[in-house]
Formats: C-alpha cells, structure tokens, sequence
C-alpha cells in the first residue's frame, strides 16, 4: 500500500512540475512580448555607436570634486556606486547625495523617519550632505513643478559630477531619474563641463569604466549594513558585492577575490542625447505604462 501512494505522490509531484514548467514558459513569452522598449533601448544604444571591443577604462576613482548622487530610494547610493564614493571622498571629494523619495505612501511616519536616519549614518561614513525631493516609493510625480525643483538642487550643489541609476536599469523609479534629468536640463539647461556616472542597481551597464573597489569592499558592507530595515528583509550588502564580484572579469587584472563596480561615463550632452532618443521614442518604456502587475 505505501508503495502504490509513494508512486502515486511521484505521478502527482511529476505532473505539477510540468504544469508550472508550462505556465511559466508561458508567462515568460508574454512577458518579453509586452517589452515595448526593446526597440526603442536598442535605437538608443544604437545613437553611441559601440565597438564590440570597447574595453572600459579602469580609473582608481573620479576626477571630478564636487560629486552629486542622485539615488531614487534611500540606499541605491550605497548599493550602486558605494565603494566609488567612498574612494571619492578619501581622495578629497565633497559629496551630496538626493534622495528622489523617503519612502512608501502607506508606511508611517515613524518608519519612514528611522529609514531616514539610517541614510544619515551611512552618508556620515564618508562625510556627505542629504537632501530630500519628497517624493513616495513609486510615486515620483514627473512634472514640470518636480523637474524645475531638480534643477534648483543641481543650482545650488554646483556639482561637477552627477551619479545616477543608469537609465535601462529595471526598475520604473531608477529610470525616472534620467528622464526627470533630461526635463530639467530641457528647462533650466545645466553646464555642459557636467560629467555623468551612471551606475548599475539591478542591471548589468553597459560600462566605459570600471573601478577596482576590493579595498573598500568591507567598507562598502558596512555602509549598506547602515540601512538595517531594508537588510532585515535581504542581504543588500552579500547582493552588491556580489555584483561587484562578477564585475571583476572587466579588470585588466584580478588575482584572487576582487570587487569592482561598473560605470557608464559621458559628457552632460552625450548622455542627454541617449536619454531624448529613449524616453521621447514615442513607446513605454515604464512597467506601469505596459504592464500593470505591481513589481518590488
């Protein structure tokens, strides 16, 4: 008798893996069919004319003083380019970090305030200043009124370099970021001599750039260590790193564990031309413009 139910629980474990191996084949064929930004990204890219053989210039960090990070959400400056700033600051960099939003619309106040003193101790470790746009997690209001408030900050920073998600990174806020760039320079017109890092989050970049960061990976632990909220629901720190890790093939040479993070580096005018080929394409290119599931 145990015999014949041990099979039959084969039979059933069997069939159900092959029902869910179907339904998420097809899920998946659904989903890359509703990617209408494929062509538009690829139009984009296509403007920069990339060399198959581009090798990225491996830099100690960046040349530039007067850094400006925008970070969608509290700790994307820690997870993304941390390492990079804290090279920065070490060799003299002043750096100022803007937050696009505080949090999600339905958190509390206390929530939202604790995460905010987390930023503050993570930026503490490397000497940066914090601003806040005020924007909600996923609610970033892409206005005339947000664009314009953008381009005051970026006044009154002055900064000479200005880090930011880069702008295929997949998720919506992330690339909000760029195309709210593009609406204030379109507005307020920011100096040309403006550098521009874009950093990698959840998306591999396609990098011109790469910093070696393996002696300041632990420093890097420790800074997103700083965001404890977020980390008690995942190993941001473990993800970053490993990242880093996987950059390290972009090293010229890497014995042993190394850790390096990606960058793709452009003048202000360069980088506004890739962003005006793909968010004025005349597609969607947000998930929630072509697909309305609710994604983390």
């Amino acid at each position: 008798m145990a015999s014949a139910t041990n099979r039959i629980r084969a039979l059933l474990e069997r069939f159900f893996a092959l029902a869910w191996s179907r339904a998420s084949y097809r899920f998946m064929i659904q989903d890359w069919q509703s990617l209408s930004d494929l062509e538009t990204a690829s139009q984009a890219i296509n403007t920069l004319r990339f060399s198959r053989n581009l090798t990225p210039l491996e830099m100690s960090e960046p040349q530039g003083k007067r850094i400006c990070v925008l970070a969608p959400h509290i700790d994307d400056e820690a997870i993304g380019p941390g390492g990079t700033l804290i090279k920065a600051a070490r060799a003299g960099a002043q750096i100022d970090v803007v937050y696009f939003t505080r949090g999600r619309s339905h958190e509390s106040d206390a929530y939202r305030d604790n995460r905010m003193a987390e930023a503050e101790a993570a930026l503490a470790m490397i000497g940066a200043r914090h601003h806040y746009l005020g924007h909600m997690t996923r609610e970033i209001a892409m206005t005339e009124s947000s664009a314009k408030a953008l381009a005051d900050k970026l006044r009154e920073l002055e900064p000479d370099t200005l880090f930011l998600p880069f702008l295929f990174d997949d998720h919506d806020d992330h690339r909000r970021v760029s195309d709210m760039v593009l609406m204030a320079h379109e507005t307020a017109g920011f100096s040309p001599k403006l550098e521009i890092w874009a950093y990698q989050v959840y998306t591999a970049v396609l990098g011109n750039v790469v910093i070696d960061i393996s002696d300041v990976a632990q420093d890097k632990r420790d800074m997103i260590g700083c965001y404890a909220s977020e980390m008690a629901k995942r190993d941001w720190a473990h993800y970053a790193l490993g990242l880093n890790a996987w950059n390290l093939r972009f090293l010229k040479s890497a014995p042993g564990p190394r850790y390096a993070e990606m960058f793709f580096v452009a003048p202000l005018k360069d980088y506004m031309t890739l962003c005006r080929t793909y968010f004025r394409g005349g597609k969607p290119v947000y998930y929630d413009q072509a697909d309305p599931r609710p994604r983390d």
